[in-house]
């Protein structure tokens, strides 16, 4: 059992993690995930691969379960991430860090960690260099669902009293 974990131990100080701590892009005040939609995805037909240095990471936003828009240095040069397994969580808590190598290519090796303690890890599948029009038509886009969301939003309870 010891063995086991100084093993354990052992593998996590030889593996290089390289935190970014930036907020994601949503906003923390609507907690509720049943009213967003949960197959919003972004294609990657026509965006070219692309890497992205860890030390230039300023924000992220969660597209999905399995993509996230990295910014890298601003939202001119953004990448499109995908991870696998899927999070458990949508907005996969407020910190996000990069194990393996300090430039993110989508290699075998590379793990996106999330969770509050940075305790779950995701294979980095894939990195997409998103050129300006897809990012202001994701932009956009989730504006308008945002929109349409707070618009079908109840006024809250209303209070009858029947005096007599």
């Amino acid at each position: 059992m010891k063995t086991s974990a100084y093993l354990l131990l052992l593998v996590a100080l030889l593996v290089p993690v390289s935190a970014v701590y930036a907020d994601d892009d949503t906003d923390d005040s609507d907690n509720s995930d049943d009213t967003k939609p949960k197959a919003e995805t972004i294609s990657t037909e026509g965006l070219k691969t692309g890497c992205f240095y860890v030390r230039d990471v300023n924000n992220w936003v969660a597209v999905n379960r399995t993509q996230l828009i990295i910014y890298a240095p601003t939202k001119r040069r953004a990448y499109l991430l995908t991870i696998a397994p899927p999070s458990a969580s949508r907005h996969f808590g407020s910190t996000i860090a990069f194990a393996g190598r300090d430039r993110i290519c989508g290699r075998p090796g590379e793990r996106l960690l999330t969770g509050s303690r940075l305790d779950q890890r995701h294979m980095v599948m894939d990195v997409r260099r998103m050129d300006e029009d897809a990012v202001l038509a994701y932009e956009a886009t989730r504006k308008a669902r945002d929109k349409d969301v707070k618009a079908e939003e109840s006024p809250g309870a209303e209070v009858e009293t029947d005096i007599e």
